[in-house]
């Protein structure tokens, strides 16, 4: 009797030895999804731009910008810039220097929606390029909504040089003033209505 006690309490210890060991392999193969934050967080940080977005006021009279900027870290930041680089705001492309130039003449504000600012970086991707802006020298001060994207195939020219060789795509949302245009796709009216939206809750004019 005693035997047959001992052989059963030592199956019945198998067993729970061996639903153990399926419990603990079952646990290995369940995949975590990650979270649509999780997701937004991954991608901005592979952004090679620091600034991702532009609402700026430039007065080539006094050689000024003022504005906001939004960038990798989903942050928005206040500007406020004077120097002769103003010129290179609103053209094709612009130097990896005028825009560190731009974020170091910021300040921070608020932390915006990581979901929110990856949605509109995916958006700018996403962006047919329209024809680019028009320019009239004769008007002092242009008001440019822009989205900025590195660019590994585009050149250095006269008008953009780089001491770093780094280049990025400026990406025209909407310009009036010197420059003209605007984006006509729905996409670019969805980048410039947020824009404008996080203009209208931080603007103190």
């Amino acid at each position: 009797m005693k035997t047959l006690r001992i052989t059963f309490l030592s199956f019945f210890a198998c067993c729970l030895l061996f639903t153990a060991c399926q419990q603990d392999e079952s646990l290995h193969d369940v995949v975590v999804e990650p979270t649509e934050l999780e997701l937004a967080e991954s991608y901005l940080i592979q952004e090679r731009s620091l600034i991702l977005f532009a609402a700026l006021k430039v007065d080539y009279d006094r050689y000024e910008v003022t504005g906001y900027i939004v960038d990798k870290f989903a942050t928005i930041r206040e500007v406020n810039m004077q120097g002769n680089t103003i010129k290179d705001f609103g053209r094709d492309i612009i130097s990896d220097e005028v825009l560190r130039k731009l974020y170091a003449h910021s300040t921070e504000i608020e932390d915006l929606s990581k979901l929110d600012v990856a949605d509109m970086a995916r958006a700018a991707k996403s962006l047919v390029e329209d024809d680019l802006a028009t320019e009239d020298v004769d008007v002092l001060s242009s008001r440019l909504y822009l989205a900025f994207e590195f660019d590994s195939q585009i050149q250095s020219t006269a008008d953009c040089v780089s001491a770093s060789g780094l280049l990025y795509a400026q990406q025209l949302i909407d310009a009036q003033g010197r420059f003209s245009g605007s984006n006509s796709h729905a996409l670019g009216t969805d980048i410039l209505t947020w824009l404008q939206g996080l203009e209208a809750t931080y603007d103190k004019d």
